[in-house]
């Protein structure tokens, strides 16, 4: 991925291309313009200041164009310090007024695989004495507390462990539209499975309630066999395309994904199982996520599996937007979307991860926590669905509070600040050991994905039914 260029007074500049033209983007004005190749050099990864920037602009002989940049206020932040400060303000205030949107269920604590790298110890997480399934009255008292705290629209998604072993599946989903039905809530219902679980009841309930489903699978069968065996060592990769292949005819293409956990072992292998994959399902969505995990473990991912990850995602989105006539990348549409509105429209993003604020996640015993991520922590427990209430503690709002990148520590000089807003806290945690720390893989990671916001900008901008270029010099 090509480099970028901080310059003083937190103004940071990223060079990238697209077809062989060259682009600048400026992460303060979150403004985009098309630059001749030679201005691409001047703009070096050493450049540390504005006046750096006028000399080597001037020494390659493009200083005319970075005169007229200065002119059209390419440099000139989106934000004042005042607006900085009020955005921060009225985050703050938001503690007390929140609404929540999304309500992670984790319904089964219990799982038939033994994946390899899982960080949900097969459901039970840290805690060896959770309850192997969620029971109905806290479905219920769950879909209450939520339903009673949230907004208008929305989304209730089931997990595990394996959520479709739960063995009164059925009656959880409909304990919770009845609940929504009741407090007047619309709710989109979504699951993410093993794919190894499936019958004709379950497929009828997921279609009678439009459940998208996304199903994992790591591979070919001889990869995926090795990172996500069943609990006796058998493999499970026949078992879930069979059922991918039951989902995809019963549900619709629109209901239906595959999600790859990326690691050493499988990278070499995705590009030819996406293929495969194609070929049975056509244009089906993939998302590719990293794994994450401390670094130093086997399955960790080193430096250089880091940069094939990029490599992978660049080549596919590059196919995506080429093939397509939407400009989308289907590695995560909705989180692609919101990237690409923001900087199309130039809206900066302080922080992108809503922790306990509109997002709740509930365990198997009924304790409630800011996120998935931080389940079964105590520092972060937010009371249980049986007391009735929704209970904020220090902890989670100091955290929320404190995880926005103008005030997190190495998140100033990076040109992809507004654009990936810090990222995850409970990913920051599970790789670097603190949720406000910043992780050098971490960072290369969000800024692949910042770029390919960016390319689709461009990609929208430069067709001809886009007459006015919001955003783009």
């Amino acid at each position: 991925m090509p480099e970028s260029k901080s310059v003083s007074d937190n103004i940071t500049l990223h060079v990238f291309e697209w077809h062989n033209q060259a682009y600048l983007f400026c992460g303060e004005s979150m403004l985009i313009a098309r630059i001749p190749k030679s201005f691409a050099t001047a703009v070096r990864a050493d450049i540390r200041s504005r006046r750096d920037l006028t000399a080597s602009c001037e020494s390659a002989g493009v200083g005319r164009g970075l005169a007229e940049l200065e002119e059209m206020g390419f440099f000139k932040p989106q934000l004042s310090n005042d607006d900085l400060g009020g955005l921060l303000q009225q985050r703050n205030a938001f503690v007390d007024g929140r609404e929540l949107v999304v309500l992670q269920l984790v319904i089964s604590g219990s799982c038939n695989l033994s994946c390899r790298y899982c960080y949900a110890n097969q459901g039970a997480f840290n805690n060896k004495d959770a309850p192997a399934f969620m029971s109905l009255r806290t479905v219920r008292q769950a879909a209450e507390l939520f339903f009673a705290h949230s907004a208008k629209g929305t989304f209730v998604h089931l997990l595990g462990g394996e959520p479709l072993l739960h063995p009164q599946l059925l009656s959880a989903v409909d304990t919770i539209v009845h609940e929504s039905a009741k407090a007047s809530r619309q709710v989109a219902l979504s699951a993410t499975t093993n794919g190894t679980v499936l019958n004709g009841q379950i497929i009828v309930m997921l279609r009678k309630h439009s459940v998208r489903v996304s199903v994992s699978l790591d591979g070919p069968a001889e990869v995926h066999d090795m990172q996500r065996p069943t609990s006796s060592g058998r493999g499970s990769f026949a078992k879930a395309m069979e059922h991918l292949g039951q989902l995809w005819s019963e549900l619709g293409p629109e209901f239906v994904s595959v999600r790859v956990t990326c690691t050493p072992y499988n990278l070499p292998f995705l590009r030819a199982f996406l293929h495969e994959l194609r070929s049975a399902f056509r244009d089906i969505r993939v998302e590719f996520s990293p794994v994450v995990l401390p670094s130093g473990l086997p399955l960790s991912l080193s430096r250089s599996n880091v940069d094939e990850f990029v490599s992978l995602q660049r080549e596919l989105f590059n196919e995506e937007l080429t093939r397509l006539n939407d400009p989308r990348l289907r590695r995560d549409e909705a989180l692609q979307k919101l990237e690409h509105n923001r900087i199309y429209n130039r809206q900066p993003l302080l922080a992108k991860c809503e922790i306990g604020m509109n997002l709740i996640t509930v365990a198997p015993n009924g304790f409630i926590y800011p996120c998935v991520g931080l389940l079964q922590d105590d520092t972060y427990a937010m009371g249980t669905v049986a007391q009735g209430g929704l209970s904020c503690p220090v902890s989670v709002i100091s955290l929320y509070r404190q995880n926005n990148v103008v005030t997190r520590t190495g998140c100033q000089q990076c040109w992809a600040k507004y654009i990936c807003a810090g990222g995850c806290v409970a990913a920051s945690r599970a790789v670097a050991g603190k949720e406000l720390s910043t992780d050098a893989t971490m960072c290369t990671l969000y800024q692949s994905a910042a770029e390919m916001a960016l390319l689709s900008c461009v990609v929208k901008c430069e067709r001809p039914q886009f007459n006015t270029l919001t955003g783009i010099c």
